[in-house]
């Protein structure tokens, strides 16, 4: 693997997290860690959902609450690992810890997300055609048990939401003289 360390990457969100490999941190240290730091998360009121050893670098992103809570976590996860004597940690050459929050993706995902975004333009996909479309470009209304509800110029449209693959905030479209991320 070129000299690199082995990648462990699981996403935690609300099904428990399956680790079927855990790189340089497999065994007892990894099983441990990844419970408790979940259960701290949870205790600080976030939700951690990204967990990643790789190549020198623990990573924990967490999302759902401020920056206090984030600092609370990586203070947590730091003394966590000072403490710990497990011999896989002591084999390892020194490693950084990340501690950080997702950012903002561009999926409508969480109740919070849908009442976030109402009345934002959204692309809703499905699984099969509703009235003859499977993606739908349009301002999001809402969303409950039975229907995706959009605005699509003036009218409205509930999709059943079974069928209802994605929604996501429409990628960003850059304009004549636009210099951020050149």
């Amino acid at each position: 693997n070129g000299g690199r360390a082995s990648e462990l990457r699981a996403c935690v969100d609300e099904a428990p997290a399956s680790f079927t490999d855990g790189g340089a941190l497999a065994g007892p240290f990894w099983d441990a860690f990844s419970e408790e730091v979940k259960a701290e998360a949870e205790e600080l009121g976030l939700t951690v959902r990204y967990l990643a050893f790789d190549d020198r670098k623990l990573s924990v992103h967490a999302d759902g609450a401020g920056i206090d809570e984030l600092q609370e976590l990586n203070r947590w996860a730091s003394a966590f690992i000072d403490s710990s004597d497990d011999e896989t940690l002591e084999a390892l050459p020194p490693f950084m810890l990340e501690v950080a929050s997702p950012g903002l993706g561009n999926q409508i995902v969480t109740d919070r997300d849908y009442v976030t975004f109402k009345g934002f333009p959204v692309l809703a996909t499905t699984s099969e055609p509703f009235k003859s479309k499977t993606e739908w470009e349009g301002t999001l209304v809402g969303r409950d048990d039975e229907f995706l509800s959009l605005n699509l110029k003036g009218r409205p449209v509930k999709i059943p939401i079974g069928i209802v693959v994605e929604v996501a905030l429409p990628t960003a479209k850059r304009e004549g003289g636009d210099t951020f991320g050149q």
